[in-house]
């Protein structure tokens, strides 16, 4: 998710760039969205008028951005291999399992036996404390 957010920040300096560009030398495309497939038609029609630098900037600015579209996407997928729970949607399960280790390292009164959220279900099956304060634990987990 970092990476994601990273890249979406990236693509949101690039778009940016290529307003700012756009905007010193009063070239406007009309529609709603200036990345959209026809505004992007549009604007590679008046990338001719634009200074030689300018220009050049703006089409690099482009293929940055087609390509940081596809880091984002890529991104997406192997976020969601992280499952979440069906409720809220936002609570990866990961999160749930640390939660349950974490209990189970604070507990001073033996181990947390199960935590839940929404629909899912995590439970300590069993549990021990390592040498160095790591804690091994078998868990399970039901949605």
């Amino acid at each position: 998710m970092r990476l994601r957010i990273f890249l979406v920040h990236l693509r949101t300096r690039v778009k940016n760039r290529i307003h700012g560009t756009l905007a010193r030398y009063n070239e406007q495309v009309p529609g709603a969205d200036l990345f959209g497939v026809a505004a992007r038609r549009e604007l590679g029609a008046q990338l001719p008028e634009l200074p030689v630098h300018s220009r050049e900037a703006v089409e690099q600015e482009l293929a940055a951005l087609d390509f940081l579209e596809t880091q984002i996407e890529s991104a997406e997928h192997r976020s969601q291999r992280f499952q979440t729970c069906p409720i809220t949607g936002s609570i990866p399960v990961g999160f749930m399992l640390a939660t349950a280790v974490l209990s189970i390292t604070r507990s001073t009164r033996g181990f947390a036996h199960q935590i839940s959220q929404g629909d899912i279900l995590v439970r300590v099956i069993s549990a021990r404390r390592a040498p160095r304060g790591i804690t091994q634990a078998i868990m399970e987990s039901r949605f």
